[in-house]
């Protein structure tokens, strides 16, 4: 069952518990979009990492790559970033590419050939990394047809997720990452 805790408007915790009576729904919608059966981490060859874009969002996430990339060390790990904050992801030696796909004015709306863009490079795995609105980047997630999805279900939305992360919440914006990394790679 949800906790009422980390919504901040009564309705929202409504809609959480609606999207979980609804997951098998949703784990079966998210399996035809996205096909292909969930698999462990260590079969992962390809990752893309989905957060908010803007630089600030980029920058918190930035400490946990070097873990991330030293514990799953077979997957090259590729971030979606907004066009003006992908400089600082530039030569990040935990990265195989910087994936401009995002308008820069608004945080995960994706240019209108980003998906075949995304579809094309064959990830493995999304990491759903907002502890908030992380439905936004399940959508991505789907809509670039990546059949595992690691992210948070504090919130609700299980059904689309394959490797669901508990949520420490409230937590620094960088801890967010950290629990995803955590969760995957064993790292403290």
């Amino acid at each position: 069952m949800l906790s009422r805790r980390p919504f901040r408007k009564f309705h929202n915790y409504g809609l959480g518990l609606v999207s979980e009576i609804l997951a098998p729904l949703l784990r079966m919608a998210s399996r035809t979009i996205a096909p292909g059966p969930p698999s462990p981490p260590a079969s992962w060859k390809r990752g893309l990492i989905i957060g908010h874009t803007r630089i600030g969002d980029v920058l918190f996430r930035t400490c946990s790559l070097e873990p991330l990339k030293k514990g799953l060390p077979d997957c090259e790990w590729h971030y979606l970033a907004a066009a003006d904050s992908m400089e600082v992801l530039r030569h990040n030696p935990f990265l195989a590419s910087v994936v401009s796909c995002c308008q820069s004015k608004h945080p995960l709306q994706l240019m209108p050939e980003a998906v075949w863009k995304l579809r094309a490079m064959k990830f493995d795995v999304a990491l759903c990394t907002s502890p908030e609105t992380y439905w936004q980047d399940h959508k991505v997630a789907l809509m670039a047809g990546i059949p595992n999805r690691v992210g948070f279900i504090h919130r609700g939305l299980s059904g689309l997720v394959t490797h669901p992360v508990c949520c420490n919440y409230p937590a620094s914006w960088a801890g967010y990452f950290q629990q995803i990394v955590s969760h995957l790679t064993g790292a403290a």
